[in-house]
C-alpha cells in the first residue's frame, strides 16, 4: 500500500511540475496600476480592486507567441515589474508577472517563467509602457 500511495504522489507530482500553459487560448488580458515590489506580491485575487486597463487580446498573444520556458535555476533577477492578469482557457483568473526591461514573464499559477522571442522583446516592452501610459492618464 506504501508503495502504491509513493507512485501516486510521484506520478502527480511530475505532472504537476510538466505542466504549461498554452498561451494563445488566454484571453481577457489586463494591465494594472501596481508596478514593482507591491505588485509582485499581491495576490491574484486581490488585484481586482485596483485601476486596470484592457490590453488587446491578439496583440498579447502576437507577443507571446513562440514564448520559451526558462529552465529552473536559470531564472531572471527581478529590476521591477508591470502586472498583468487574464483568463486562461477554462475561465481561471492569472496574474502573470512582466519584467519591465527583460522580456520575461512569470506564471504565479504554475511557477514558471517564460522569455518572449528576442524579436518582439523591444516591442512588446514599448507596448506594455505605452498602454501603463494610458493606464495613468
Amino acid at each position: 500500500m506504501k508503495k502504491l500511495f509513493l507512485f501516486v504522489f510521484v506520478f502527480f507530482a511530475l505532472h504537476a511540475s510538466s505542466q504549461t500553459r498554452d498561451w494563445q487560448k488566454t484571453r481577457a488580458w489586463k494591465i494594472y496600476d501596481l508596478r514593482d515590489k507591491k505588485g509582485m506580491r499581491m495576490k491574484a485575487d486581490s488585484l481586482k480592486q485596483f485601476r486596470s486597463m484592457v490590453l488587446d487580446d491578439d496583440s498579447v498573444k502576437y507577443f507571446l507567441k513562440g514564448e520559451r520556458e526558462i529552465p529552473h535555476g536559470d531564472e531572471p533577477v527581478w529590476m521591477g515589474a508591470i502586472i498583468l492578469s487574464c483568463l486562461d482557457s477554462s475561465g481561471i483568473f492569472l496574474k502573470v508577472d512582466v519584467s519591465v526591461y527583460g522580456g520575461f514573464f512569470y506564471d504565479e499559477q504554475f511557477k514558471k517563467y517564460f522569455q518572449v522571442r528576442d524579436e518582439v522583446k523591444e516591442e512588446w516592452m514599448a507596448y506594455l509602457d505605452r498602454k501603463g501610459t494610458e493606464r495613468e492618464r
